[in-house]
């Protein structure tokens, strides 16, 4: 898989692109590396999660548990 290297204060200024990034990010302090950021398999996603708990809701209000 191909790493991405980038200096510590573009990753800082750019850090919510590089954590929704599939690619590992290597962070360097003056062209050494200091640090690499592995992204995980995503998590399921807010709107997810919300009509996952509006379902629950809805079965919960016609009575079926």
């Amino acid at each position: 898989m191909q790493t991405t290297k980038v200096g510590i204060r573009e990753f800082r200024e750019n850090l919510a692109s590089y954590l929704e990034s599939k690619t590992p990010v290597a962070v360097t302090r003056h062209g050494a590396t200091i640090g690499i950021y592995v992204p995980t398999k995503p998590t399921a996603r807010e709107a997810d999660l919300e009509a996952l708990r509006l379902r629950e809701d809805a079965r919960t209000h016609h009575g079926r548990r």
